[in-house]
Parts: C-alpha cells; sequence; structure tokens
C-alpha cells in the first residue's frame, strides 16, 4: 500500500510540472507572438522583442548616456543599477517584462529600448512609457516607430496609458503629433530620479482613444 501511495504521488507531482511547464509555454508563445505583431504592424524597419540577458553591455552603454541623463534628469547610478539588473535573476526576471528591446531587421542590431512603469497621474491604475533611442541611431525616425510599438502593445490592456514629455522636449513632441495624439490641456510636473522636477506636456494614449498614426495593415 505505501508503495502504491508512493507511486501515486510521484506520477501526481510529475503531472503537475508538465501542466506547469505547458503553461510556461503557452505564454511564451503568446509573448513572442505579441512582438511578431507589434513588429509587423509598427515598423518595416524594426522588430521588437523583450530584452535577454544577453543585451546586458547594450543597456549599460544606454544607460550610460550622458545625454540621456540630463534630458530626463538621472542620478548618473544608472550603469551599476542596470549590471546589478543582469546579474540577479530574478530581479532581471520583474524588469524583463516592463521593457522591449528594438533591432534593425536588416543588421539585428539594437538601435533603442522602452520601458513601461506607472504613470505619475495615476499611480495606481494607468501606465506610462519612456524610450529611449541609443545615440549612434538618433535622428533616423526611430524613436516614432518605438514608441509606436509600445503604444502598440500597451493597448491590448485595458489599462490608461500616459505619455510624459519634457516641455522642451521638442522632438518627442513632434513624435506624438505624428502619430496622433495631442497634449492634455495643462501642463503637469513629474519628479525625475534626481529629485528634480520638470514641467511636461501629457498624452493620453488609451485603448479607448485611438491607435497610433501610420500602423501597417496586415
Amino acid at each position: 500500500m505505501l508503495v502504491l501511495v508512493v507511486v501515486v504521488a510521484f506520477f501526481a507531482v510529475a503531472i503537475g510540472l508538465f501542466v506547469s511547464d505547458q503553461i510556461h509555454l503557452a505564454r511564451k508563445r503568446d509573448t513572442e507572438r505579441g512582438f511578431r505583431l507589434i513588429s509587423r504592424r509598427a515598423s518595416q524597419r524594426l522588430q521588437f522583442r523583450p530584452p535577454k540577458r544577453s543585451d546586458r553591455d547594450f543597456y549599460i552603454e544606454m544607460a550610460s548616456d550622458p545625454v540621456a541623463a540630463k534630458a530626463n534628469g538621472w542620478t548618473g547610478g544608472e550603469a551599476a543599477t542596470v549590471t546589478k539588473r543582469f546579474a540577479d535573476r530574478k530581479l532581471f526576471a520583474i524588469y524583463r517584462d516592463t521593457e522591449l528591446v528594438a533591432f534593425e531587421r536588416s543588421t539585428g542590431v539594437a538601435v533603442g529600448t522602452a520601458s513601461f512603469s506607472t504613470s505619475p497621474l495615476e499611480p495606481e491604475h494607468a501606465r506610462s512609457i519612456g524610450v529611449h533611442v541609443h545615440t549612434d541611431h538618433r535622428r533616423k525616425g526611430y524613436g516614432r516607430e518605438i514608441m509606436a510599438a509600445a503604444i502598440t502593445l500597451l493597448q491590448y490592456e485595458p489599462t490608461p496609458i500616459h505619455i510624459g514629455t519634457r516641455i522642451t522636449n521638442i522632438g518627442m513632441q513632434r513624435v506624438m503629433t505624428q502619430l496622433g495624439y495631442h497634449p492634455l490641456p495643462e501642463t503637469r510636473p513629474y519628479l525625475a530620479s534626481n529629485g528634480e522636477y520638470y514641467e511636461a506636456y501629457w498624452y493620453n494614449c488609451s485603448a479607448d482613444t485611438c491607435p497610433p498614426a501610420g500602423l501597417f495593415e496586415l
């Protein structure tokens, strides 16, 4: 009888592990299909995917960008934070679901990222998007395509989407206009990681507004 109980328990554990593994694979396939979809709709030049641990050097280089640090009010410790994140598997898994990487279809070279965070306008309910293009690939229109992909991805969820840009960031304001979005009537400040407040325009890009302009039909 004891042997029978042990055998049944063993098979129960094996079946449980198998089901868990299949659920994990199904979620992974859904994620991959989602990124292939936004890749085809948002850009004919770029593809998008979640970050991998092999992207470590690219992320560190991006976090060391002095232009982005000044524009976004960074503290200067971003490269060390990124290094720690990629070294810790659990920490990396958490952040992996909050970012996407853009890379050229023709070369496979990574050109930029988008990050998803809570919106300061509605911290408990809404999401916000930040786009960062590598210094070697700016002024090519990649920022608009990355933002279009990020908005498209988040619009599959019912969560409100708010995108903020400093009032001095004319380039990102132009991108948002090209995508068909217009700022809310009043500027609102946001708190940067360096502790300073910046006045910003805010855009509502939720699913109940409109998809980004210029998406390609499938």
